[in-house]
């Protein structure tokens, strides 16, 4: 169409990535660039609502608590959306899987996020234990030809779906159970070798609590604790819940996680509840600045019964993990609830 042509109004483009002119830094003036981290007035329109995906699954077998924890978790700016492609696929197929993430191409995702650039490989990690990491998208390039920095990295992930961006926080985070599941296969599948011995050793220490083997639960969480944070930090109380976030960190194939306690410096606890049709009992772990391990059991009975707990009535994994300053060691105590009846395993 010739340029003085009046055939056209305007032109609506969608992709992933910007346009850009081919080898070069300039962008072309005459168009409108609108994006997950720049939406202006479109932010409902990046995905599903709630209220949309409610009425788009009203005649059928899945409910929206069915595919919440799967599918949802992007935020554009104030809305929360859920991912139209695998939300549609999985009201066509009636079955809640991996339908997005098995579009993506593992090596480019592996690619990206094993780039050696300073900082990278760890932010990854808090990712992958659901640790928020910070980011100052504005700076940082939304186009793939110069990605110089973690920052770029991030930010080209958020445009590609692997990440969320709140921009009320200036973080970034894996939005939901599939993406984390997309991030932990392409990393295991590939070898990694910077997070393969974490991903196993926060299987072993999920293992090894399931079976009340409390000693070695203090051992692996002692070496997660290590590699977490320096020994002055370890009263601080995000460093602590962060420890058991980094621990626990493929707990998520499994369990839904809830953190809504009151920070208190010295002890962190974190509620994991099984996901539905998984018959395992919930776990909830406390990391405490102390020199018992009984202490740190007493210290979860006085916790506030979690709002996370009112519609559970399973079996609950106590457990206390202690940390001693002075000998920098970790001890734990395990506590079982089964109707009632109580026993106490402490190494």
């Amino acid at each position: 169409v010739p340029v003085t042509s009046s055939l056209f109004a305007a032109v609506y483009l969608t992709g992933v990535l910007p346009m850009k002119c081919f080898q070069s830094d300039f962008a072309p003036n005459n168009f409108q660039e609108i994006t997950v981290l720049s939406p202006m007035a479109t932010a409902d329109l990046f995905g599903f609502t709630e209220e949309e995906t409610r009425q788009y699954l009203s005649d059928s077998d899945l409910s929206l608590d069915d595919i919440t924890a799967q599918y949802d978790g992007y935020q554009v700016e104030e809305v929360r959306v859920f991912n139209p492609f695998s939300i549609s696929r999985a009201r066509d197929m009636e079955e809640i899987g991996y339908h997005w993430a098995r579009t993506c191409s593992f090596d480019a995702l592996l690619h990206y996020i094993t780039m050696d650039l300073n900082g990278l490989s760890e932010d990854i990690e808090r990712l992958m234990a659901g640790i928020p990491v910070a980011v100052n998208a504005e700076t940082a390039s939304n186009g793939s030809f110069a990605v110089k920095t973690r920052e770029h990295i991030l930010t080209l992930l958020v445009l590609l779906g692997y990440l969320t961006y709140d921009s009320r926080t200036n973080t970034v985070r894996i939005p939901n159970h599939e993406i984390y599941w997309l991030f932990k296969t392409t990393i295991t599948e590939n070898k990694w070798p910077v997070l393969c011995p974490k991903i196993e050793r926060s299987d072993k220490i999920l293992a090894v609590i399931l079976s009340e083997e409390a000693g070695r639960v203090a051992e692996l969480i002692g070496e997660s604790h290590e590699a977490c944070s320096a020994q002055a930090a370890y009263g601080d109380h995000e460093v602590l819940k962060n420890t058991i976030r980094e621990a626990l960190l493929t707990a998520a194939d499994a369990y839904d996680r809830w953190e809504a306690f009151p920070p208190r410096n010295g002890l962190a606890a974190i509620l994991y509840l099984p996901k539905k049709h998984v018959h395992a009992p919930a776990i909830l772990v406390e990391l405490k600045v102390t020199r018992s391990s009984k202490s740190a059991i007493k210290q979860i009975k006085s916790l506030n019964s979690p709002a996370g707990l009112k519609d559970y009535s399973g079996e609950i994994l106590l457990v206390g993990v202690s940390y001693n300053p002075k000998s920098r060691t970790h001890k734990c105590g395990i506590e079982r609830y089964n109707t009632g009846k109580r026993t106490l395993i402490v190494q």
